[in-house]
This record gives C-alpha cells, structure tokens and sequence, in this order.
C-alpha cells in the first residue's frame, strides 16, 4: 500500500495513538462501513493484531506497506510527535 499521497481522515487526526502506531509501525488509513484498514511495515505478531483489534473495535483489513511510507505518513498524522529517539548512549568513564 503506498500512502504517500493518501490524505489523513480528520477522525483518525484525532482518536490514533500515534505511539501505538510508531511501535508496531502499523498504521490505521482509513474507515469502510464497519473495516477498518491498517497499513503495516512490520510482522503481524499475535501482540500487534490484538492491540490494533481492541484499538479500533472492529475487524481490520490488513495491508504491507514501506517503513518509509508509515514514517511519512504518521509526520502527516501527527505532525508534532517525533519518531522514538534512539536509546541513550551510557556516559564514558568519568563523566556524569
């Protein structure tokens, strides 16, 4: 699925969490009737279905997608929540 030209709906601005999406790299796009479709980048592990089932509340239409496509597309989402910063580095001897 190639999101870079899709338009993010107003109703998902508002009620995803854009944490949940950057940790599964899993992203809802869009609502038909009673589906909802979820674009992902990453292993459908059993943790992630499920979390994305109990999210939405409703069953879900899976689509692949590019680690790049849900990176842009969740700058579209939600513009003023950075992707996870790496792990900090532990200090070298003798500094604080």
């Amino acid at each position: 699925m190639d999101l870079r030209d899709y338009e993010v709906p107003e109703d998902m601005k508002k009620n995803v969490d854009a944490g949940a999406c950057w940790a599964t790299w899993s992203v809802p796009f869009d609502k038909e009737e009673e589906f909802y479709f979820v674009a992902s980048a990453y292993y459908l592990s059993p943790a992630v279905r499920n979390h994305w089932e109990k999210a939405l509340g409703g069953p879900i239409l899976w689509f692949g997608t590019t680690l790049d496509g849900v990176a842009d597309y969740l700058e579209k989402l939600a513009p003023a929540t950075p992707a996870p910063a790496a792990a900090p580095q532990p200090a070298a001897a003798g500094t604080k």
